[in-house]
């Protein structure tokens, strides 16, 4: 009886352990991959973005980078997104995500720190020779000293020169007119002598024709004495007014008056 009751225990003891041992490998999840062959796809796509970075492809290779990073958790890779972009000539992007490195990576080494920030340095001096090179280029205006303070300005002065001596008509018009006036006078003269000479030959008992003939002597004479007269005073006063603007030259005249047989005559004499 004894023996019986010992023999179920131990059978229900069995029972219960096998029962609890299969509830254990029921829990613990099996793992069809193995434990290497995660970490060699990590590894082979850490090879796939550093090609594309090679290559100029760095859209791809900076993805693949972002990938690696949310999966793992490391912040190598987001230094590796700003030397793909640095490689690539973005420098501005480059910049951000050195950064963003320096400011997620805890207990970063000084010299991991110095290389960062030298690349940081690298990626600032790029950018301003590109933006040299893009600027128009300036001309510097030539250096120069002070300004020279202006002297008073003195006007310039000029001597009066000398009118230059014009030539005047109106001396030779002068000359004209009273050789004209002096023709006029002789003219009378010689009417006024034969006028006279009519009366001679009448011997005080003229004609009717030799009056006539007289008269019409006489009147002619006094006809050209008086514009004899007018044209010499004429030309004599053109004469003088022409050279008035010669203050060297003294012009003296002088009227005079001639008796002639019958009659009488108006001469002019002068000295220029």
């Amino acid at each position: 009886m004894r023996s019986r009751i010992l023999c179920s225990v131990c059978l229900l003891s069995l029972a219960w352990l096998s029962q609890a041992e299969a509830k254990s490998s029921a829990r613990t999840p099996t793992n069809d991959r193995p434990e290497g062959e995660a970490k060699v796809s990590s590894e082979e796509q850490a090879k796939a973005a550093k090609k594309a970075c090679a290559a100029g492809d760095f859209h791809k290779g900076v993805d693949i980078l972002a990938e690696l990073y949310v999966d793992t958790n490391q912040t190598t890779f987001i230094y590796n997104q700003g030397r793909c972009y640095e490689q690539a000539g973005k420098f501005s992007e480059a910049i951000l995500r050195f950064r963003e490195y320096l400011l997620k990576t805890k207990d970063i080494s000084a010299e991991d720190k110095a290389d960062t920030e030298a690349h940081i340095a690298n990626c600032r001096r790029f950018q301003d020779e590109e933006q040299a090179k893009m600027a128009p280029a300036l001309v510097t205006p030539p250096q120069t000293g002070p300004e020279p303070i202006p002297s008073p300005h003195t006007p310039d002065v000029v001597a009066p020169t000398a009118p230059e001596p014009r030539s005047s008509l109106l001396p030779t018009t002068g000359i004209v007119v009273g050789s004209m006036g002096l023709a006029s006078l002789a003219t009378a003269i010689i009417l006024n002598l034969k006028a006279n000479q009519i009366i001679d030959d009448a011997k005080g008992h003229p004609t009717a024709s030799q009056n006539s003939s007289q008269k019409s002597y006489e009147t002619a004479a006094w006809v050209c004495y008086g514009v004899g007269g007018a044209a010499l005073a004429t030309g004599v006063v053109l004469y003088l007014v022409g050279r008035h603007n010669d203050s060297q030259t003294n012009s003296t005249i002088s009227m005079l008056s001639v008796l002639l047989p019958g009659g009488a005559a108006l001469a002019a004499r002068g000295q220029f």
